[in-house]
């Protein structure tokens, strides 16, 4: 897989993705209450229940306005921040070099490090090789 953005978007045609982010990082735009996050998920989707009317998937960042307690919010994450992509049906990568030093990473050894399915995080990530 060549890129993020190539994942996000294979993963947005096969329903709800999310991407895991440090909200801490140099260009991301969120709500003030969620800027502090060294482990922040959005889901995005084609058919959510409140849907985003303008996603933007671009080389550099996501754009899109996400509901957050039911108010729109305008948002922006760049590539950079993004250190796992998941689906609800349990799919996903972990971009190892890209998670924060302050976050437990647990690692297995089963599969290679590069096409790692991810487990849906509580308060970790979990990699499986």
């Amino acid at each position: 897989m060549d890129s993020k953005q190539e994942l996000f978007r294979i993963f947005l045609d096969l329903g709800t993705t999310q991407l895991h982010i440090d909200s801490r990082r140099l260009g991301v735009i969120v709500p003030d209450s969620c800027k502090d996050q060294k482990h922040l998920v959005l889901e995005y989707g084609y058919n959510l229940v409140i849907p985003i009317p303008d996603l933007t998937i671009g080389p550099e960042c996501v754009i899109a306005t996400l509901s957050f307690d039911r108010q729109p919010v305008r948002t922006k994450v760049p590539w950079t921040a993004v250190y796992a992509i998941t689906t609800t049906n349990g799919c996903g990568r972990l971009f190892e070099e890209a998670v924060p030093a302050d976050l437990e990473v647990t690692k297995h050894h089963s599969m290679s490090e590069q096409e790692a399915p991810v487990s849906k995080p509580q308060r970790h990530l979990q990699l499986v090789k």
